[in-house]
C-alpha cells in the first residue's frame, strides 16, 4: 500500500466519523448530569416492600415519602407509610397479600416555593404484586420526560418538566382602535432563550435553552425545573428578528396551589425571571406532574 493511499483511507475514515457522530437533538433535551458510582442493588426480602430512590445522576435521595397500599390475604385493605434513609433506601413490612407503591414524593424548597415532586418507577410501571416473595420497587427523580411514555402528551401535566405560556402583554399606549394588548403578527415565530440561575431543583447544573414556537401555539413544555432568566425574540415570516420586552405574571402560592396576576406595563424589561409554581402536595405515582404552568407576557 502506498503512502498516498494510506492518507486517503485516514481522510475517508475521519469524514465518516464526523457524519455518524451524534449531535444534541434539540434545545429541550434533558440535562446530562455526571453520574455517580453504581449503588448496591436493594435485595428482595420476603414479606417486605423495599426499594431505592435516586436522582437521574444516580445519587441517593433521602427523605422521600413512600406510601404502600393493598389488600391482605384476609381481605383487609391496609396502607403503610415510611421515608427513605440517607442511602435512599426504604423498607416496609407488610402482611401477606398484594401491594403497590402508590406514592413516592420528594419534598424540596426553592425560591420560597415548596415543591413535592413525584418520582418515576424505574421499570415504568405501577404494579400490584404478591408480598410473600418480597417486592422491590425502585424510583428515580426525573426532571423532564413524559410521565406516561406510551401515551400522547399534549398537556403540561403530562410532563415531569416545567411548562410556560407566552401571551401578548398590556401596552402602555394601547387604544380602543389599536387594542390594549400586543397582537402577534401572522406567520411569525417566538424564540425564548432561558438561562439558568443557580442549580436545578434536584441540585444538578442546568444549561441555556433556546426554544421556538409559532405565535399560534406559544406554549412551551417540559423544561428542567429551576429558576431562569427569559429573553424573547419575534421572528417574522420573512426572517426578520425583533427583540421583545418580557414580564412574568406574578404568582401567589396558597393552600389551594396559588394564582397569577397580570403584569403591569411598567413590569416589562429585556428579560424576566421564570419560576415554575408548585401544584401542591400528594401527586400519586404515574398520574400527573407536580408543577403548575408559568405565564410570561411580551410586548415590543
Amino acid at each position: 500500500m502506498t503512502m498516498t493511499h494510506s492518507w486517503a483511507l485516514v481522510i475517508v475514515a475521519l469524514f465518516v466519523a464526523v457524519l455518524v457522530t451524534p449531535t444534541p437533538s434539540s434545545a429541550t433535551a434533558p440535562p446530562n448530569p455526571a453520574r455517580s458510582a453504581p449503588l448496591t442493588p436493594v435485595k428482595k426480602r420476603p414479606g417486605y416492600v423495599v426499594g431505592r430512590c435516586v436522582t437521574e445522576a444516580n445519587k441517593p435521595l433521602a427523605g422521600v415519602r413512600i406510601s404502600v397500599s393493598g389488600v391482605s390475604d384476609a381481605g383487609q385493605k391496609v396502607s403503610f407509610s415510611t421515608k427513605t434513609d440517607a442511602a435512599g433506601v426504604y423498607a416496609v413490612k407488610v402482611p401477606s397479600g398484594n401491594y403497590l407503591v402508590g406514592l413516592a414524593l420528594w419534598d424540596t424548597t426553592a425560591g420560597g416555593i415548596n415543591y413535592n415532586l413525584p418520582l418515576h418507577p424505574t421499570d415504568g410501571d405501577k404494579d400490584t404484586v404478591p408480598s410473600r416473595p418480597g417486592i422491590v420497587e425502585n424510583f428515580v427523580l426525573k426532571l423532564t420526560g413524559k410521565i406516561h411514555p406510551n401515551r400522547n402528551a399534549s398537556h403540561f401535566l403530562d410532563f415531569y418538566g416545567g411548562s410556560f405560556t407566552v401571551g401578548g402583554g398590556r401596552l402602555e399606549n394601547g387604544t380602543l382602535s389599536t387594542g390594549y394588548d400586543y397582537r402577534f403578527p401572522e406567520g411569525a415565530s417566538l424564540e425564548m432563550v432561558l438561562v439558568p440561575q443557580g442549580l436545578l431543583l434536584d441540585g444538578s447544573t442546568g444549561r441555556t435553552l433556546t426554544l421556538t414556537q409559532t405565535v399560534r401555539d406559544r406554549e412551551f413544555f417540559d423544561v428542567p425545573p429551576g429558576r431562569y432568566t427569559a429573553k424573547a425574540t419575534l421572528i417574522e415570516a420573512g426572517g426578520v428578528r425583533k427583540p421583545l420586552r418580557v414580564a412574568a405574571a406574578p404568582f401567589t402560592q396558597n393552600s389551594q396551589g396559588g394564582f397569577f396576576q397580570p403584569p403591569k406595563p411598567t413590569d416589562y424589561g429585556l428579560q424576566a425571571i421564570l419560576i415554575f409554581p408548585s401544584r401542591g402536595d400528594g401527586t400519586p405515582v404515574l398520574t400527573t406532574g407536580a408543577l403548575d404552568e408559568a405565564q410570561l407576557y411580551v410586548q415590543p
